[in-house]
């Protein structure tokens, strides 16, 4: 094990100090009670409203009393506790705007995903389009050949029942065309 990572490991005593309310214990719970939160000014969150009464037959928590009071009386102690507070509330507003930024850039990266997701089913989509066309460009082109070969063939039918000498009549009624059509293919 490292020595250092070690010396960092030690007990420790936790006091809470709101629940130190009733009978003080001990000399420390005695000093800690003074900065009981339940004791807050409502209008002034760093001020404490405190019984000197309570303190009063201990001459170094009177003592104690008076240099908080002293100090919270001071202006310029004041002045730098407001400064604090302003600073800190500076930091606290630039986390809020930054988490929130976080949240909308998190919003944003969804949205993008999705859009992307979108997009590449529409892709997918219009792929499927192109190779149904295709398939039916190219049933289009068998279709136009097969034609092409029928039309071929009714040419050299008639062509060969015209030279064994049948006339454009006899053609039609043996092909079941009409005449208007063997005197086209005949021109």
């Amino acid at each position: 094990p490292d020595p250092f990572v070690e010396s960092l490991q030690h007990d420790s005593i936790i006091v809470q100090i709101p629940r130190l309310r009733g009978r003080v214990n001990n000399r420390l719970e005695k000093i800690l009670s003074v900065f009981d939160q339940s004791q807050i000014y409502p209008d002034d969150q760093r001020m404490l409203e405190l019984d000197e009464n309570k303190y009063g037959d201990d001459a170094e928590m009177t003592h104690i009393l008076h240099r908080l009071q002293s100090a919270a009386a001071n202006p310029d102690i004041r002045n730098r506790m407001n400064a604090e507070d302003e600073f800190f509330q500076a930091l606290e507003d630039r986390d809020t705007a930054i988490m929130q930024m976080d949240a909308t850039i998190m919003t944003q990266k969804k949205e993008i995903e999705e859009q992307k997701a979108a997009l590449e089913e529409k892709d997918a989509a219009i792929e499927e389009q192109k190779a149904a066309i295709e398939e039916k460009d190219a049933a289009l082109e068998e279709q136009k050949a097969s034609l092409e070969e029928q039309k071929a063939s009714l040419r050299a039918a008639v062509l060969a029942l015209s030279k064994s000498g049948m006339n454009a009549e006899m053609i039609a009624k043996t092909l079941n065309i009409g005449e208007e059509k063997i005197q086209e293919i005949l021109s």
